[in-house]
């Protein structure tokens, strides 16, 4: 059975990193063009509106000693109408920057415009990558729908005086994990669909299963790693973030009806600052695309047997 290297897919997307550094920036540049860009567009269209009728909504609560529902309600209609928008210019620029790291492992002779392209092979990695998103949302809707029914039914059996029901609770909690546990499974099994829509520009979802066949867990450990590597370094990340704008926040006079005017003019006074923490945010983000992306085209090319770039010795050489 042919299997794949742990170091190396461990470490090909530092490799296309240091071997590419160039590309990162470029592709930090395409996720805050489609992203980044109309997501604070709207921000700032509809912030204004949005202090407007909090504030309108706070003193319609201090009159009748309620929130009136039907501003509510309007006020999340306009906040979230835009969300599907954003969720698909998400989705594009995640297909183009997965695309550029499978290309930067598996086609390295294609290195211009830090291997950003559009053609057959994203629209049909797009396509993948949307049927997996919606398999994901589908499995764990069914997890949780039956675990939040049979939650409430043991919630209102203690709730009326019931004995404390802490052998159902718990078999909930073993479900509970056991369906996590299955969901990542498949979707380990299912992960090498992305690279090989990708490499022969053609729709593949189910020919990863057979691909995978014994390989979920070294997938899963791969993952693991990269993942807690990655963990600790957001956290840093936020840690810093978080000491850098406590002081400006701490000084703003929070009311209930002048909070979002405060942040507003915390906005206009670190412009400057927030565009620059936006700037190395999307560089970060844009690194960590590529370790978490690259492992499965190194995965995929060590499985199918497909040839290592000339200059590119492995690691154990």
């Amino acid at each position: 059975m042919q299997s794949f290297s742990f170091g190396e897919a461990i470490a090909s997307g530092f490799r296309v990193i240091a071997r590419h550094p160039l590309a990162v920036p470029l592709w930090a540049l395409v996720y805050l063009l489609l992203v980044a860009v109309p997501a604070v567009a709207i921000l700032i269209h509809l912030l204004p509106n949005a202090i407007a009728q909090v504030q309108d909504a706070v003193q319609h609560a201090a009159a009748d000693g309620r929130p009136d529902p039907a501003r509510m309600m309007a006020l999340r209609s306009q906040t979230f109408g835009w969300q599907p928008a954003l969720w698909l210019l998400q989705v594009f620029a995640h297909t183009l920057v997965m695309a550029a790291v499978f290309r930067a492992v598996l086609e390295p002779q294609k290195a211009s415009w830090g291997f950003l392209r559009l053609g057959a092979q994203e629209l049909w990695l797009g396509l993948t990558y949307l049927v997996l998103m919606v398999m994901t949302f589908i499995m764990v809707m069914m997890l949780l729908f039956p675990m939040a029914i049979a939650s409430a039914i043991v919630a209102g059996v203690a709730h009326h005086g019931g004995n404390p029901p802490v052998g159902a609770a718990l078999l909930l909690t073993l479900i509970g994990l056991a369906g996590v546990g299955a969901i990542v499974w498949i979707l380990l099994r299912l992960s090498m669909a992305l690279p090989m829509s990708f490499a022969q520009s053609r729709f593949m979802l189910y020919e990863s299963w057979d691909l995978t066949r014994g390989q979920a867990l070294k997938l899963f450990l791969v993952y693991l790693v990269l993942g807690l590597g990655v963990l600790l370094f957001e956290i840093l990340v936020v840690a810093a973030a978080g000491l850098t704008l406590a002081p400006e926040l701490r000084s703003a006079a929070w009311t209930p009806t002048a909070g979002l005017e405060e942040i507003m003019n915390v906005i206009h006074r670190q412009t400057a600052a927030l565009v620059s923490f936006g700037v190395v945010i999307a560089l970060f983000a844009m690194g960590i695309h590529a370790l978490l992306i690259a492992p499965l085209a190194e995965v995929y090319r060590e499985l199918t047997g497909g040839p290592r770039p000339a200059d590119e010795p492995p690691l154990t050489a």
